[in-house]
């Protein structure tokens, strides 16, 4: 899959998880997608919705087939790549301006969602030309 194309799908499947959702849902994910960055946890989550964060917890996974941590880590990813992609980030910049406090760990949750390393995905990401969305086929 080509860059533009693999972006385009990971924006799908997040934008896709709002649709046809719960109101409870839909409030989670806007809530975690505006503060992913800070150090959320699933009780702050769940208490947005008025919910304990066992039943919150529960119908998060139901609903969108991720556990909240799940969910937050493959955002956290998305953001990253967006940012050494776009923002031509470091690893380690990216990695605490999506809210990671290890880079360690960091390493391993984008090696085991991306399929590469984050610093194999920059490389690969700056060695290829900027992608112009408007441009004409």
């Amino acid at each position: 899959m080509t860059g533009a194309k693999a972006q385009e799908s990971e924006e799908s499947t997040i934008n896709s998880l709002k649709v046809r959702r719960p109101r409870v849902i839909e409030k989670a994910l806007d809530y975690i997608d505006r503060h992913f960055a800070a150090d959320l946890t699933l009780a702050q989550v769940a208490s947005v919705n008025g919910m304990s964060k066992f039943h919150f917890s529960r119908i998060f996974k139901a609903k969108t087939g991720y556990t909240f941590k799940e969910y937050l880590n493959r955002r956290r990813i998305f953001e990253s790549k967006r940012l050494m992609r776009d923002e031509e980030m470091n690893v380690s910049e990216a990695c605490f301006a999506v809210g990671f406090n290890d880079l360690s760990y960091f390493s391993r949750v984008f090696n085991k969602i991306a399929k590469v390393t984050p610093s194999e995905y920059r490389k690969n990401s700056m060695s290829r030309p900027p992608v112009d969305y408007f441009a004409e086929e």
